[in-house]
């Protein structure tokens, strides 16, 4: 889970944010995606900025089909948004969206906390635990990339757990808009990352304890915190 794009203080055009290894096993397609995304989400490639087939394609060494397909994808996800006749842009995070995400989120994520906490035990506490150690560790390198990354699994696995397909068709959508969010204002809210894995710890505690209450409790507040502040800032 290592990020392998440039800083930030390097990154001048879009050919520098594009640069980097490729997997070789990977189709074009997806190699276009994880780099437009993974500079999108680090703000590597700023709101607004146009994203020209032509360009893209000539960067990676590829044809113009597999960065349509490439797009498609992350308008999907929310993170590119097609203006007729103008093209192709990194899309805004806007108050509005992030207060509808994070909501939609919470909703989901209070749900399959009670539904997962049925079948909740001690195999799944040691992976939720081993979660919590990587974010902790993470945070000690100050490595807010892979925080977010390992804070996102242990929420993908209580929707897992919940038995329920719907809840993941909705959560996994969301995944790189969250993602992007977190990313750009984790650094901000906590300025000492290992902060967020006690939180992490105590929805844990609570599973443990078998407290579905407290558990969405905690999540709620944990989820909603950033709802809540783009709705003061409106």
């Amino acid at each position: 889970m290592s990020n392998n794009l440039l800083p930030l203080s390097n990154l001048t055009s879009l050919e520098d944010a594009l640069q980097g290894p490729k997997a070789v096993r990977e189709s074009l397609t997806h190699q276009v995606y994880n780099k437009l995304r993974t500079a999108i989400v680090l703000s590597k490639l700023a709101p607004n900025t146009r994203l020209a087939q032509v360009e893209i394609a000539k960067q990676m060494g590829t044809s113009q089909a597999p960065v349509r397909e490439a797009l498609r994808q992350l308008e999907r996800d929310g993170l590119v948004e097609y203006r007729p006749r103008s093209g192709t842009f990194v899309a805004e995070l806007s108050g509005d969206k992030v207060f509808e995400v994070f909501s939609i989120r919470n909703m989901v994520e209070c749900f399959a906390v009670r539904r997962a906490i049925v079948h909740f035990d001690g195999d799944k506490r040691d992976i939720l635990n081993q979660l919590i150690e990587q974010m902790y560790r993470a945070a000690d390198r100050d490595d807010l990339f892979t925080v977010v990354e390992y804070d996102l699994e242990f929420h993908r696995c209580l929707c897992r757990w919940a038995e329920h397909p719907a809840l993941l068709n909705i959560w996994n959508p969301l995944y790189a808009q969250i993602q992007r969010y977190l990313i750009q204002t984790q650094r901000h809210h906590f300025p000492n990352l290992r902060d967020i894995a006690k939180t992490h710890k105590a929805i844990v505690e609570a599973m443990c304890e078998g407290n579905a209450d407290e558990a969405a409790r905690v999540i709620e507040e944990h989820v909603m915190q950033w709802a809540r502040r783009e709705l003061r800032n409106k």
